[in-house]
Protein backbone atom coordinates (compact mmCIF):
# COMPACT_ATOMS: atom_id res chain seq x y z
CA UNK A 1 0.00 0.00 0.00
CA UNK A 2 2.31 2.45 0.85
CA UNK A 3 4.19 2.09 -2.37
CA UNK A 4 1.09 2.50 -4.27
CA UNK A 5 0.57 5.24 -1.82
CA UNK A 6 4.10 6.86 -3.58
CA UNK A 7 3.35 6.17 -6.87
CA UNK A 8 0.39 7.96 -6.67
CA UNK A 9 1.27 11.49 -5.40
CA UNK A 10 3.58 11.59 -7.81
CA UNK A 11 0.94 12.30 -10.50
CA UNK A 12 -0.96 14.16 -8.27
CA UNK A 13 1.57 16.71 -6.71
CA UNK A 14 2.67 17.23 -10.40
CA UNK A 15 -0.82 18.46 -10.81
CA UNK A 16 -0.45 20.53 -8.06
CA UNK A 17 2.61 21.68 -9.55
CA UNK A 18 1.11 22.96 -12.27
CA UNK A 19 -1.61 24.66 -10.47
CA UNK A 20 -0.12 25.63 -7.25
CA UNK A 21 2.43 28.28 -9.83
CA UNK A 22 -1.02 30.74 -10.48
CA UNK A 23 -1.61 30.28 -6.80
CA UNK A 24 1.71 31.35 -5.52
CA UNK A 25 2.21 35.39 -4.56
CA UNK A 26 5.80 34.80 -5.55
CA UNK A 27 4.96 33.22 -9.29
CA UNK A 28 6.87 35.45 -12.16
CA UNK A 29 5.71 33.63 -15.11
CA UNK A 30 2.91 35.29 -16.86
CA UNK A 31 -0.28 32.79 -16.57
CA UNK A 32 -2.60 31.37 -19.44
CA UNK A 33 -5.94 31.36 -19.14
CA UNK A 34 -8.58 29.81 -21.33
CA UNK A 35 -11.84 31.39 -21.14
CA UNK A 36 -14.93 30.27 -22.69
CA UNK A 37 -18.25 32.88 -22.88
CA UNK A 38 -21.50 30.71 -22.68
CA UNK A 39 -24.60 31.62 -23.64
CA UNK A 40 -27.12 33.83 -25.38
CA UNK A 41 -26.41 37.31 -27.60
CA UNK A 42 -25.05 38.67 -23.93
CA UNK A 43 -22.41 36.51 -24.25
CA UNK A 44 -21.62 37.07 -27.22
CA UNK A 45 -21.43 41.22 -27.02
CA UNK A 46 -24.69 41.91 -29.02
CA UNK A 47 -24.56 45.79 -27.99
CA UNK A 48 -27.74 48.44 -28.25
CA UNK A 49 -27.62 48.74 -31.82
CA UNK A 50 -28.41 44.83 -32.66
CA UNK A 51 -24.23 44.37 -33.54
CA UNK A 52 -21.94 42.18 -32.71
CA UNK A 53 -19.43 44.07 -30.75
CA UNK A 54 -17.27 43.94 -27.28
CA UNK A 55 -19.22 42.52 -24.43
CA UNK A 56 -18.79 41.88 -20.78
CA UNK A 57 -16.08 39.08 -21.49
CA UNK A 58 -13.94 41.23 -24.09
CA UNK A 59 -13.88 43.38 -21.06
CA UNK A 60 -12.91 40.46 -18.64
CA UNK A 61 -10.10 39.58 -20.72
CA UNK A 62 -9.16 43.55 -20.61
CA UNK A 63 -8.77 43.56 -17.01
CA UNK A 64 -6.98 39.71 -17.21
CA UNK A 65 -4.77 40.80 -19.53
CA UNK A 66 -4.02 44.11 -17.68
CA UNK A 67 -3.14 41.99 -14.83
CA UNK A 68 -0.50 39.78 -16.32
CA UNK A 69 -2.70 36.87 -17.60
CA UNK A 70 -2.71 35.77 -20.80
CA UNK A 71 -6.45 34.98 -21.66
CA UNK A 72 -7.44 33.02 -24.69
CA UNK A 73 -11.52 33.97 -25.07
CA UNK A 74 -13.57 31.93 -27.08
CA UNK A 75 -17.06 33.66 -27.80
CA UNK A 76 -18.19 31.44 -30.53
CA UNK A 77 -20.22 29.03 -27.54
CA UNK A 78 -22.20 31.90 -26.98
CA UNK A 79 -25.83 32.18 -29.57
CA UNK A 80 -27.48 35.10 -29.78
CA UNK A 81 -31.13 34.11 -29.16
CA UNK A 82 -30.39 30.82 -27.46
CA UNK A 83 -32.76 29.87 -24.57
CA UNK A 84 -31.12 27.95 -21.69
CA UNK A 85 -32.52 24.51 -23.39
CA UNK A 86 -30.62 25.21 -26.53
CA UNK A 87 -27.64 26.10 -24.35
CA UNK A 88 -27.72 22.68 -22.43
CA UNK A 89 -28.42 20.92 -25.90
CA UNK A 90 -24.73 22.36 -27.05
CA UNK A 91 -23.17 20.71 -23.77
CA UNK A 92 -23.47 17.61 -25.60
CA UNK A 93 -21.33 18.19 -28.65
CA UNK A 94 -18.17 16.86 -28.58
CA UNK A 95 -16.43 20.44 -29.86
CA UNK A 96 -18.58 22.16 -26.59
CA UNK A 97 -17.17 19.21 -24.39
CA UNK A 98 -13.33 20.18 -25.73
CA UNK A 99 -13.35 23.55 -25.27
CA UNK A 100 -15.31 23.42 -21.45
CA UNK A 101 -12.51 20.81 -20.90
CA UNK A 102 -9.83 22.75 -21.46
CA UNK A 103 -11.14 26.03 -19.82
CA UNK A 104 -9.94 27.64 -16.58
CA UNK A 105 -12.74 30.35 -16.46
CA UNK A 106 -16.22 29.93 -17.49
CA UNK A 107 -19.00 32.44 -17.46
CA UNK A 108 -22.76 32.25 -18.35
CA UNK A 109 -25.69 34.38 -19.36
CA UNK A 110 -28.91 32.47 -20.26
CA UNK A 111 -32.00 31.92 -19.46
CA UNK A 112 -33.86 35.37 -20.68
CA UNK A 113 -34.69 34.31 -24.22
CA UNK A 114 -36.73 31.63 -22.35
CA UNK A 115 -38.85 34.66 -20.66
CA UNK A 116 -38.75 36.83 -24.19
CA UNK A 117 -40.26 33.80 -25.87
CA UNK A 118 -43.45 33.27 -24.44
CA UNK A 119 -44.23 37.79 -23.88
CA UNK A 120 -46.29 39.73 -25.83
CA UNK A 121 -43.87 42.42 -26.71
CA UNK A 122 -44.40 45.78 -28.25
CA UNK A 123 -42.04 48.49 -27.66
CA UNK A 124 -43.22 50.69 -29.39
CA UNK A 125 -46.59 50.83 -27.92
CA UNK A 126 -44.41 50.35 -24.39
CA UNK A 127 -46.39 47.16 -23.70
CA UNK A 128 -45.27 44.24 -22.13
CA UNK A 129 -47.44 41.78 -21.03
CA UNK A 130 -47.29 37.55 -19.64
CA UNK A 131 -49.29 34.78 -18.98
CA UNK A 132 -48.67 34.62 -15.26
CA UNK A 133 -48.91 30.75 -15.15
CA UNK A 134 -46.91 30.08 -18.32
CA UNK A 135 -44.24 32.71 -17.16
CA UNK A 136 -43.56 30.71 -13.87
CA UNK A 137 -43.67 27.26 -15.21
CA UNK A 138 -40.58 28.81 -17.54
CA UNK A 139 -39.04 30.12 -14.77
CA UNK A 140 -39.37 26.88 -12.76
CA UNK A 141 -37.88 24.83 -16.18
CA UNK A 142 -35.04 27.58 -16.37
CA UNK A 143 -33.94 27.08 -13.51
CA UNK A 144 -33.71 23.45 -13.66
CA UNK A 145 -31.78 24.04 -16.86
CA UNK A 146 -29.04 26.32 -15.36
CA UNK A 147 -28.53 24.01 -12.34
CA UNK A 148 -28.06 20.69 -14.76
CA UNK A 149 -25.92 23.31 -17.35
CA UNK A 150 -23.73 24.60 -14.53
CA UNK A 151 -23.43 20.82 -12.97
CA UNK A 152 -22.62 19.31 -17.02
CA UNK A 153 -19.69 21.75 -16.59
CA UNK A 154 -18.39 21.03 -13.42
CA UNK A 155 -18.67 17.12 -14.52
CA UNK A 156 -16.93 17.94 -17.76
CA UNK A 157 -13.94 20.15 -15.88
CA UNK A 158 -14.24 20.25 -11.93
CA UNK A 159 -11.15 22.61 -12.13
CA UNK A 160 -12.86 25.29 -13.96
CA UNK A 161 -14.47 28.47 -11.97
CA UNK A 162 -18.34 28.91 -13.32
CA UNK A 163 -19.48 32.54 -12.82
CA UNK A 164 -23.26 32.73 -13.36
CA UNK A 165 -24.73 35.72 -14.54
CA UNK A 166 -27.68 38.12 -14.18
CA UNK A 167 -28.84 40.71 -16.22
CA UNK A 168 -29.40 44.13 -16.63
CA UNK A 169 -33.04 45.11 -16.53
CA UNK A 170 -33.84 45.74 -20.76
CA UNK A 171 -36.77 47.77 -20.12
CA UNK A 172 -35.93 50.81 -18.25
CA UNK A 173 -37.98 53.23 -21.25
CA UNK A 174 -41.54 51.82 -19.79
CA UNK A 175 -43.82 53.37 -17.70
CA UNK A 176 -45.90 52.86 -14.92
CA UNK A 177 -47.54 49.49 -13.68
CA UNK A 178 -46.07 47.81 -16.58
CA UNK A 179 -42.14 48.85 -15.96
CA UNK A 180 -43.66 47.47 -12.28
CA UNK A 181 -44.79 44.22 -13.49
CA UNK A 182 -42.19 43.56 -15.65
CA UNK A 183 -39.15 44.84 -13.11
CA UNK A 184 -41.06 42.52 -10.90
CA UNK A 185 -40.95 39.55 -13.22
CA UNK A 186 -37.14 40.37 -14.17
CA UNK A 187 -36.15 40.12 -10.13
CA UNK A 188 -37.88 36.99 -9.70
CA UNK A 189 -35.82 35.57 -13.24
CA UNK A 190 -32.63 37.21 -12.29
CA UNK A 191 -33.22 35.70 -8.61
CA UNK A 192 -33.95 32.38 -10.27
CA UNK A 193 -30.88 32.11 -12.37
CA UNK A 194 -28.28 33.20 -9.88
CA UNK A 195 -29.64 30.87 -7.24
CA UNK A 196 -29.80 28.07 -9.55
CA UNK A 197 -26.52 28.69 -10.80
CA UNK A 198 -25.21 28.74 -7.27
CA UNK A 199 -27.08 25.54 -6.23
CA UNK A 200 -24.37 23.89 -8.70
CA UNK A 201 -21.41 25.14 -7.94
CA UNK A 202 -21.36 28.55 -10.03
CA UNK A 203 -20.00 31.98 -8.19
CA UNK A 204 -23.24 34.36 -8.65
CA UNK A 205 -22.46 37.86 -10.58
CA UNK A 206 -25.25 40.27 -10.06
CA UNK A 207 -25.15 43.58 -12.10
CA UNK A 208 -28.45 44.19 -10.69
CA UNK A 209 -27.34 44.71 -7.24
CA UNK A 210 -24.53 47.19 -8.86
CA UNK A 211 -26.97 49.64 -11.54
CA UNK A 212 -30.37 48.40 -10.11
CA UNK A 213 -33.80 49.57 -12.29
CA UNK A 214 -32.81 52.61 -13.66
CA UNK A 215 -30.67 51.44 -16.59
CA UNK A 216 -31.82 53.88 -19.04
CA UNK A 217 -27.69 54.99 -19.23
CA UNK A 218 -27.03 51.23 -19.81
CA UNK A 219 -30.09 50.75 -22.63
CA UNK A 220 -30.62 53.62 -24.30
CA UNK A 221 -32.44 52.23 -27.59
CA UNK A 222 -35.83 51.77 -26.21
CA UNK A 223 -36.04 49.33 -29.23
CA UNK A 224 -33.34 46.60 -28.46
CA UNK A 225 -33.03 44.96 -25.45
CA UNK A 226 -29.28 44.66 -25.08
CA UNK A 227 -26.93 46.92 -23.53
CA UNK A 228 -24.61 49.36 -24.77
CA UNK A 229 -20.62 49.15 -24.31
CA UNK A 230 -21.06 50.84 -20.77
CA UNK A 231 -23.48 48.56 -20.02
CA UNK A 232 -21.48 45.62 -20.61
CA UNK A 233 -18.95 47.44 -18.70
CA UNK A 234 -20.73 47.30 -15.75
CA UNK A 235 -21.19 43.47 -16.07
CA UNK A 236 -17.61 42.77 -15.47
CA UNK A 237 -17.10 45.39 -12.84
CA UNK A 238 -19.55 43.01 -11.11
CA UNK A 239 -17.69 39.71 -12.20
CA UNK A 240 -14.51 41.56 -10.71
CA UNK A 241 -16.81 42.25 -7.50
CA UNK A 242 -17.16 38.26 -7.10
CA UNK A 243 -13.87 37.32 -8.88
CA UNK A 244 -11.73 39.51 -6.46
CA UNK A 245 -13.28 39.25 -3.25
CA UNK A 246 -12.12 37.38 -0.23
CA UNK A 247 -12.67 33.25 -0.77
CA UNK A 248 -13.98 33.19 2.82
CA UNK A 249 -15.20 36.54 4.94
CA UNK A 250 -13.08 35.89 8.25
CA UNK A 251 -9.77 34.60 6.46
CA UNK A 252 -8.92 38.12 4.83
CA UNK A 253 -5.48 39.03 6.94
CA UNK A 254 -5.73 35.99 8.97
CA UNK A 255 -1.59 34.24 9.17
CA UNK A 256 -3.48 31.46 7.14
CA UNK A 257 -4.82 32.83 4.21
CA UNK A 258 -2.68 32.40 1.52
CA UNK A 259 -2.79 28.27 2.46
CA UNK A 260 -6.30 27.92 3.28
CA UNK A 261 -7.50 30.11 -0.10
CA UNK A 262 -4.75 28.01 -2.06
CA UNK A 263 -6.45 24.73 -0.97
CA UNK A 264 -9.87 25.72 -1.28
CA UNK A 265 -9.40 26.98 -5.00
CA UNK A 266 -7.89 23.42 -5.74
CA UNK A 267 -11.01 21.69 -3.43
CA UNK A 268 -8.97 20.33 -0.87
CA UNK A 269 -10.31 22.01 1.56
CA UNK A 270 -14.35 23.65 2.40
CA UNK A 271 -15.68 26.12 4.54
CA UNK A 272 -17.89 25.51 7.53
CA UNK A 273 -20.56 27.10 5.18
CA UNK A 274 -20.52 28.76 2.05
CA UNK A 275 -18.69 32.10 3.17
CA UNK A 276 -16.83 31.30 6.20
CA UNK A 277 -14.34 28.55 6.79
CA UNK A 278 -13.71 29.18 10.46
CA UNK A 279 -9.82 29.15 10.61
CA UNK A 280 -9.51 28.88 14.17
CA UNK A 281 -12.19 26.18 15.40
CA UNK A 282 -10.69 22.56 15.81
CA UNK A 283 -10.62 20.23 12.77
CA UNK A 284 -12.84 16.82 13.40
CA UNK A 285 -10.95 13.89 12.70
CA UNK A 286 -14.12 13.22 10.23
CA UNK A 287 -12.99 16.70 8.60
CA UNK A 288 -9.80 15.68 8.22
CA UNK A 289 -10.08 12.01 6.74
CA UNK A 290 -12.27 13.76 3.92
CA UNK A 291 -9.90 16.38 3.12
CA UNK A 292 -7.41 13.53 2.60
CA UNK A 293 -8.77 11.17 1.05
CA UNK A 294 -9.70 14.22 -1.61
CA UNK A 295 -5.85 14.64 -1.75
CA UNK A 296 -3.99 10.71 -1.91
CA UNK A 297 -5.33 9.38 -5.27
CA UNK A 298 -6.50 5.81 -4.34
CA UNK A 299 -7.76 2.33 -5.74
CA UNK A 300 -11.14 2.33 -7.03
CA UNK A 301 -11.91 -0.77 -5.16
CA UNK A 302 -14.92 -0.73 -2.44
CA UNK A 303 -12.85 -0.42 1.11
CA UNK A 304 -13.87 -3.55 3.55
CA UNK A 305 -16.20 -1.68 6.44
CA UNK A 306 -13.66 -0.94 9.05
CA UNK A 307 -15.90 -1.76 11.70
CA UNK A 308 -16.31 1.33 13.76
CA UNK A 309 -19.29 1.36 15.72
CA UNK A 310 -19.95 5.61 15.36
CA UNK A 311 -19.35 4.95 11.58
CA UNK A 312 -21.45 3.34 9.61
CA UNK A 313 -22.12 3.05 6.01
CA UNK A 314 -24.31 5.86 5.50
CA UNK A 315 -21.65 8.38 7.39
CA UNK A 316 -21.14 11.17 5.04
CA UNK A 317 -17.31 10.45 5.27
CA UNK A 318 -18.04 6.68 5.87
CA UNK A 319 -16.15 6.09 2.29
CA UNK A 320 -12.74 8.70 2.89
CA UNK A 321 -12.49 6.58 6.17
CA UNK A 322 -13.16 3.38 5.12
CA UNK A 323 -10.32 3.68 2.77
CA UNK A 324 -7.52 5.66 4.64
CA UNK A 325 -8.23 2.70 7.21
CA UNK A 326 -7.27 0.64 4.47
CA UNK A 327 -4.55 2.85 3.42
CA UNK A 328 -2.58 2.71 7.06
CA UNK A 329 -3.80 6.23 7.43
CA UNK A 330 -6.09 5.84 10.38
CA UNK A 331 -5.99 2.62 12.52
CA UNK A 332 -8.80 0.39 13.18
CA UNK A 333 -10.17 0.66 16.78
CA UNK A 334 -13.72 0.11 18.16
CA UNK A 335 -14.80 3.53 17.47
CA UNK A 336 -13.47 6.11 15.49
CA UNK A 337 -14.94 9.30 16.80
CA UNK A 338 -15.55 11.12 13.89
CA UNK A 339 -16.80 14.61 15.72
CA UNK A 340 -13.87 14.86 17.94
CA UNK A 341 -11.12 17.16 17.57
CA UNK A 342 -7.92 15.99 15.80
CA UNK A 343 -5.14 16.12 18.09
CA UNK A 344 -1.82 17.58 16.88
CA UNK A 345 -0.16 14.20 17.85
CA UNK A 346 -2.60 12.54 15.67
CA UNK A 347 -2.59 15.18 12.97
CA UNK A 348 1.16 14.35 12.83
CA UNK A 349 0.72 10.68 12.57
CA UNK A 350 -2.14 10.34 9.88
CA UNK A 351 0.14 13.40 7.55
CA UNK A 352 3.55 11.45 7.67
CA UNK A 353 2.11 8.05 6.65
CA UNK A 354 -0.27 9.60 4.24
CA UNK A 355 2.66 11.55 2.61
CA UNK A 356 5.26 9.19 3.21
CA UNK A 357 7.21 12.13 4.57
CA UNK A 358 11.08 11.07 5.07
CA UNK A 359 12.83 12.47 8.18
CA UNK A 360 15.28 15.00 7.64
CA UNK A 361 18.50 15.79 9.29
CA UNK A 362 17.20 18.38 12.13
CA UNK A 363 14.16 18.72 14.57
CA UNK A 364 13.07 19.95 17.60
CA UNK A 365 13.01 19.12 20.97
CA UNK A 366 9.45 19.85 22.51
CA UNK A 367 8.96 19.20 26.29
CA UNK A 368 5.75 17.58 26.12
CA UNK A 369 7.28 14.65 23.19
CA UNK A 370 9.17 12.31 25.32
CA UNK A 371 11.14 9.10 24.48
CA UNK A 372 8.94 6.05 23.65
CA UNK A 373 5.81 8.49 23.43
CA UNK A 374 3.67 6.47 20.46
CA UNK A 375 3.70 9.95 18.30
CA UNK A 376 7.16 11.01 18.16
CA UNK A 377 8.06 9.03 15.23
CA UNK A 378 5.51 10.98 13.19
CA UNK A 379 6.22 14.57 15.43
CA UNK A 380 9.88 14.46 14.87
CA UNK A 381 9.54 13.66 11.09
CA UNK A 382 7.24 16.58 10.40
CA UNK A 383 9.47 18.45 12.46
CA UNK A 384 12.85 17.74 10.65
CA UNK A 385 11.28 19.20 7.76
CA UNK A 386 10.08 22.21 8.48
CA UNK A 387 6.34 21.51 9.16
CA UNK A 388 5.29 21.62 11.95
CA UNK A 389 6.29 24.07 15.22
CA UNK A 390 5.90 24.11 18.89
CA UNK A 391 4.50 26.77 20.97
CA UNK A 392 7.05 29.77 22.54
CA UNK A 393 7.14 27.40 25.76
CA UNK A 394 8.69 24.94 24.01
CA UNK A 395 5.57 22.36 23.97
CA UNK A 396 4.47 20.88 20.93
CA UNK A 397 1.03 20.45 21.96
CA UNK A 398 0.40 16.97 21.49
CA UNK A 399 -3.20 16.60 23.34
CA UNK A 400 -4.18 20.11 22.38
CA UNK A 401 -7.14 20.29 19.08
CA UNK A 402 -5.71 21.15 15.79
CA UNK A 403 -7.50 24.30 14.17
CA UNK A 404 -8.14 24.10 11.06
CA UNK A 405 -6.08 27.14 9.77
CA UNK A 406 -3.10 24.52 11.23
CA UNK A 407 -4.33 21.71 9.07
CA UNK A 408 -4.84 23.87 6.03
CA UNK A 409 -0.81 25.02 6.64
CA UNK A 410 1.35 22.27 7.42
CA UNK A 411 -0.45 20.48 4.79
CA UNK A 412 0.21 23.45 2.11
CA UNK A 413 4.02 22.93 3.42
CA UNK A 414 4.37 19.64 2.69
CA UNK A 415 2.65 19.94 -0.80
CA UNK A 416 4.81 23.08 -1.95
CA UNK A 417 8.11 20.74 -0.66
CA UNK A 418 7.03 17.61 -2.35
CA UNK A 419 6.11 19.79 -5.69
CA UNK A 420 9.35 21.34 -5.46
CA UNK A 421 11.16 18.14 -4.48
CA UNK A 422 9.32 16.57 -7.94
CA UNK A 423 10.54 19.97 -10.31
CA UNK A 424 13.74 19.84 -9.26
CA UNK A 425 13.64 15.77 -10.36
CA UNK A 426 12.24 16.42 -13.84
Amino acid sequence: MKRFLKRSLVSFVTAFLLLSTALSTTATEETTIDYVALGDSIAAGVNSEGKLGSGYADFIKAELDARGSKVNLNKSLAVPGYTSAQVLADLSKPEVKEALAQAELVTLSAGANDMLKIAEIDLAAGEISFDLKEAQDTLTKMAENIAVIVGTIKTINPEAEVYITDYIFPFPHLEGETFELVAGMMEQMNGAILAAGASAGAKPVSVTSLVGYETKDYMPNPQNVHPNEDGYKKMAEAFFMAYDAPFFVDVEGHWAEEEIVALAKLHLVDGVTDTEFKPDQAITRAEAAEYLYRMIPMTMNIPANPGFSDVGVDHPHYMAIAKLVEAGVFSKAEKFNPDAPLTRAQLAKILAIAFQVKAGENWAVFTDVREGYWAKPYIDVLSSNGYVSGYANGRFGIADSTTRAQYAAIVYRIYLDMAAQLHDGL
